[in-house]
């Protein structure tokens, strides 16, 4: 039996074995009550909906694999080290698939699952999947260990993220799949290609019941255990090559879902959001708000992964001087995707940083900062008043009034006009209080007048006692020509 023969073979049995297995786990599942409940934001489904679909597609391709290594087949005996690669995954690859089937049944904290997903990932290390990185320096071994992590974790929480609508995080994955054993295929790795064809069977097998309306779901059992294998799988690929560039192709095949984590991450900490908690910012999310109907959004986000799955074999097939068009091509047309998805977050982050905002944050920081010190260690009210109108000048306001004890503290801009202004009011212990005046046109950010107030309010109201009575009481004739606010503010 040929190369070609025996890679037919496989995907047929994973293809049998998971669209056998999938309706019967399916029944089981849900009589049981082991189901994913709707709950009208991220979950629309219309009824209870089982989650077996890990459950089905870890046993499919557990008898796919047991099938090719025991039959007495004439498979290449190279292609039987095969088996041998999946055993060395098997330690974390069963934790994985343990987290999530827990997480489906009884549910688990994000905290815990990454936990057990770092543990998954150091034994895949000690199993054999590695990122080496060789650049000739002393320490050049101590990054491969967190930059393996790193990366299976990446993988594995990538498919659990797309995983939000009906046959879309199973596609991309059979997709991505389908590359890299296309890949394993064109550079002769048989054994490599044996076991991402059956997973891609699998899949196959699996999606007639998970395409729109699902009748079964992934579960993070199954979403969970595609991100790992694919991750390892793509590490295992690229261990010919020395460089970062080797782990180019792998990505690209594996665009969409590296992608969702990137943003997904990005968004959450532009915003402060917790980077484990959920939202409705995915990417599918964004195109089902643009108003596609769901199945034109998994064609689309299908099309989107054969592109960059072309692209990726290309890259890697292709001559390195042809490589690096390819490459910048497809950064390109990422960053115009991501434009046009059109995300507030990076919107304002570009902004702040193309249009001197990043520089006037740090700068009225850095202002309030230096004040609030200088407020610290001044001793007298009329030091202390003179950094508040030095600081408000510098704020754009064009009016302050510091009443304390009967005596006021003025300053007034030459040639305001007093009509178009705003005023806040700011009360204080000791009997004092602040009033501020600022035109209505003044660009000044509403934070940074908070934190002023915030500022001044701290400072005027601690030691109010030990201040030293410097201040001249205004004469009548003054009070009487700084208007009725001001008067009123004087005499409080």
């Amino acid at each position: 039996m040929g190369p070609s023969h025996q890679a037919v073979a496989v995907t047929v049995a994973g293809f049998a074995f998971s669209i056998v297995l999938t309706p019967l786990l399916r029944d089981l599942f849900r009589r049981v009550n082991v189901v994913d409940y709707p709950d009208q934001t991220r979950k629309r489904h219309s009824q209870p909906i089982p989650r077996a679909g890990g459950v089905a597609l870890a046993s499919s391709y557990a008898a796919a694999l047991l099938l090719a290594r025991w039959l007495p087949l004439t498979f290449d005996p190279a292609a039987r080290n095969g088996v041998g690669v999946v055993v060395n995954l098997l330690p974390g690859a069963s934790l994985i698939f343990a987290a999530g089937l827990i997480d489906d049944m009884i549910g688990l904290t994000a905290r815990v699952k990454l936990a057990m997903q770092i543990m998954a990932a150091g034994l895949a290390y000690l199993g054999g999947v590695k990122i080496q990185i060789l650049l000739n320096l002393p320490i050049q071994q101590a990054w491969n260990l967190p930059l393996t992590v790193i990366w299976l974790v990446g993988c594995t929480n990538a498919f659990n993220l797309i995983d939000g609508m009906d046959g879309l995080a199973a596609g991309v994955a059979s997709l991505s799949t389908l590359t890299l054993a296309a890949a394993a295929l064109t550079h002769g790795r048989l054994e490599l290609a044996l076991v991402t064809l059956p997973l891609v069977g699998c899949l196959l097998g699996f999606l007639p019941y998970n395409f729109n309306r699902a009748s079964v779901f992934l579960g993070d059992s199954g979403s969970l255990l595609i991100g790992f294998l694919l991750g390892c799988y793509s590490v295992l690929s690229s261990q010919e090559s020395a460089t970062l560039l080797g782990l180019i192709a792998p990505l690209m095949a594996m665009t969409i879902p590296i992608f969702e984590v990137g943003l997904s991450i990005s968004r959450r900490f532009l915003r402060g959001r917790p980077i484990l908690g959920a939202d409705r910012g995915h990417i599918h999310h964004v195109l089902l708000d643009r108003g596609l109907p769901p199945h034109r959004v998994v064609v689309v986000i299908y099309v989107s992964c054969t592109l960059t799955g072309g692209l990726s074999l290309l890259t890697d097939i292709s001559p390195s001087q042809f490589s690096g068009l390819i490459l910048l091509s497809f950064v390109a047309g990422a960053l115009i995707g991501i434009q046009q998805l059109g995300y507030v977050e990076f919107r304002i982050a570009r902004q702040i940083f193309t249009k001197g905002t990043f520089q006037r944050i740090i700068d009225d920081r850095s202002r309030l900062a230096e004040f609030e010190k200088a407020m610290a260690e001044a001793s007298t009210r009329e030091r202390r008043w003179e950094l508040i109108t030095a600081c408000a000048r510098d704020f754009a306001f064009v009016g302050i009034s510091w009443a304390i004890e009967g005596h006021v503290f003025e300053e007034l801009l030459e040639g305001a006009d007093r009509g178009s202004c705003w005023q806040l009011r700011l009360p204080l212990p000791g009997h004092q209080s602040l009033q501020f005046e600022q035109r209505f046109s003044a660009k000044v950010s509403p934070v940074v007048i908070r934190e002023f107030v915030n500022v001044i309010e701290r400072t005027l109201s601690s030691g109010v006692e030990t201040w030293k009575l410097e201040a001249v009481p205004l004469p009548k004739e003054t009070v009487a020509a700084i208007g009725p606010s001001q008067r009123a503010l004087a005499e409080s």
